[in-house]
């Protein structure tokens, strides 16, 4: 996240305008909620391919935390172990790991995939995102 900038647009949403990310593209968060005055949860698209080689062209919604404390900004992008251990349950029946990368097996259930949800979201682990200004 370092050297993003983002802006506010109207509704709540926020939109990745320049940075450096893995995939140099402008991307939308759309607000999903406030969790307290100072923490939201937002959600925005990845293709699933980004985390599985031979995945299908999907893409899954993930959803993250944000929090403010006078200008800082902090980052929620973990999730709690009970959703992890969905993930991994997941993985064992539809994925093989192999030379540090996850391969979809040709016949994965996609539909049972674990989309993450705001309750997923770790608040306990978070990672400093920028100043406001």
């Amino acid at each position: 996240m370092h050297g993003a900038l983002y802006e506010a647009i109207p509704g709540g949403n926020w939109v990745l305008i320049s940075g450096r990310s893995p995939f140099l593209l402008i991307k939308e968060y759309k607000f999903l909620g406030a969790r307290s005055e100072s923490q939201a949860y937002y959600s925005h698209q990845k293709p699933i391919s980004f985390f599985f080689d031979n995945a299908p062209s999907l893409g899954i919604v993930m959803v993250e935390g944000y929090s403010i404390e006078g200008a800082k900004i902090t980052r929620f992008s973990k999730y709690v172990p009970s959703y992890e251990e969905k993930l991994d349950a997941w993985k064992e029946d539809n994925a093989i790991f192999t030379n540090d990368i996850w391969i979809a097996k040709t016949n994965a259930n996609w539909r049972s995939f674990p989309v993450p949800q705001p309750e997923d979201v770790n608040w306990a682990s978070g990672d400093y995102a920028g100043e406001l200004y």
